[in-house]
């Protein structure tokens, strides 16, 4: 009896030592696989690489022999880690649109999408609400000044034009940005208050005139110079001999800074100016501009803005350092005051929109190029659908497509929504039709921002107030524009 039990427990653990050798055999055999199917995966992968960088070889040379020809399908192959060359392609298209809209420019339908980034509540740090508030491009960052609702901002809120977020105040000049906070609730002459111009030179942003609300709204004539180096802010304000303004369009050409029109209202009496201003950042040295004005080729004996001009927008289009001349140092001739002017000049400050003492809404673009003496101030003859005359709408420019691009806006009954695009090439308006995300807000006094092949859009009012600081995209498909041709 004893001996059967112990041959069946012989056999039963023989069984299991049987059953254990094949389950190891089963699992070598399926770890086999699995090391062989992964080197096939690396192998196909290599395989599929090496194709990708042979087509984006071929692609590339094709590119550089003629940039406006490229199959567009076939830039769907490019390694999505070279960013540079796909830059250079949508460049190409974007080229090869204008090339096709210029052949026919009442045909092509521009089409834009509209998205509404995401925002992380845990790590930025949403801006107030207001009106008359500034952004200014610096690097990847937006930076957003001033501004007015219930009290005057003196903060600085920085948005992330990469990825449109938000970031948190802790993490731009933390230090150096808390102790500025303390000094201008210290010296209230120090905020910048609303309606002012933001023009940026390098890694600094100079402020112009704008709005003070100190018991009693004035306006200022103050240049304030805002400087970020290391760990460091720099405010700095200095006086100047223009008059006080507000709602005006300045720019800087050459370490110049261009000031035109605005409105001053200090004495309860709406004073709309057509004044303009060169101002030598330098040495803050002023000096009035006195333009020649042409209007349909034509020279005019008075200037084209004699009602004035406020609430009006602009974009410079050109190198920053262009030359600029405001005066000739030796005595001028009769022949030197009467030369000629070369009206198909492209480069300056063009401006939009804007209304004058009269109420009278402007839709005219004009032309300001500083680059003679005296400098040239034109009337702009646009083709194709003309937008809406409007004021405080916001302008971008967009150097691959040589193209002006507009955004929303008010003629005081109706307030805008709508993209236009002005190509400089021919000066013709087309309209945007817009898709995606289209419950967005119409609004004007707002704040836009052109970055990385979209049009980033915040702030503002509406009909109803304050808008919030959410940020809306709008990206320009040039892929779906050739379909359309």
């Amino acid at each position: 009896m004893k001996q059967s039990k112990q041959v069946l427990i012989r056999r039963r653990v023989a069984s299991m030592y049987d059953e254990q050798e094949r389950t190891i055999k089963i699992t070598s055999l399926s770890l086999q696989n699995v090391i062989q199917n992964k080197e096939k995966m690396n192998e196909y992968n290599q395989t599929m690489k090496m194709k990708q960088q042979e087509q984006f070889q071929k692609l590339s040379q094709r590119y550089h022999k003629n940039k406006l020809q490229i199959n567009v399908r076939q830039r769907t192959i490019i390694d999505k880690n070279i960013a540079s060359v796909k830059q250079r392609i949508n460049e190409a298209e974007a080229q090869d649109f204008v090339h096709k809209l210029f052949s026919n420019p009442e045909k092509p339908i521009i089409k834009g999408y509209v998205s509404l980034p995401l925002q992380n509540e845990n790590q930025y740090t949403m801006p107030e609400s207001r009106q008359g508030c500034r952004v200014v491009k610096l690097g990847s960052m937006g930076i957003v000044l001033g501004g007015y609702s219930h009290k005057e901002h003196i903060d600085f809120n920085v948005l992330n034009l990469l990825n449109c977020q938000w970031r948190r105040k802790q993490e731009f000049y933390y230090n150096a940005a808390e102790k500025l906070r303390i000094k201008l609730k210290q010296n209230i002459q120090l905020p910048l208050g609303s309606n002012f111009s933001a023009s940026q030179s390098g890694s600094t942003i100079y402020i112009f005139g704008g709005e003070r609300n100190i018991g009693a709204r004035r306006t200022t004539n103050v240049i304030t110079k805002i400087s970020f180096h290391h760990e460091e802010i720099e405010w700095v304000q200095y006086n100047t001999r223009i008059p006080s303004r507000r709602n005006h369009i300045s720019e800087i050409l050459d370490k110049n800074m261009i000031i035109v029109g605005g409105l001053d209202d200090s004495d309860q009496r709406s004073n709309y100016l057509s004044d303009m201003y060169s101002i030598d950042l330098t040495n803050l040295q002023v000096t009035q501009l006195n333009p020649k004005y042409f209007k349909n080729g034509k020279q005019m004996q008075q200037s084209l803005i004699l009602n004035g001009l406020a609430y009006h927008s602009s974009v410079l289009v050109g190198n920053p350092g262009m030359r600029m001349i405001v005066e000739i140092p030796h005595v001028k001739t009769d022949e030197q005051q009467n030369h000629s002017y070369d009206l198909d000049i492209k480069e300056g400050i063009y401006i939009y929109g804007g209304k004058n003492c009269e109420d009278e809404m402007n839709n005219h673009l004009y032309l300001l190029s500083t680059q003679t003496y005296p400098p040239l101030f034109q009337e702009i003859q646009t083709q194709g659908k003309q937008p809406d005359a409007r004021r405080c709408c916001s302008l971008n420019y967009d150097d691959n497509i040589s193209a002006i691009i507009m955004f929303g806006g008010t003629n005081d009954e109706i307030i805008f929504g709508d993209l236009y695009l002005n190509f400089l090439r021919n000066y013709t308006w087309s309209q945007v039709k817009l898709s995606g995300y289209l419950n967005y807000s119409c609004r004007f006094d707002h704040c836009s921002i052109y970055s990385e092949d979209k049009l980033i859009i915040f702030g503002g009012l509406n009909e109803t107030g304050f808008l919030l600081f959410h940020p809306i995209t709008i990206s320009i498909r040039f892929k779906k524009i050739k379909e359309q041709l």
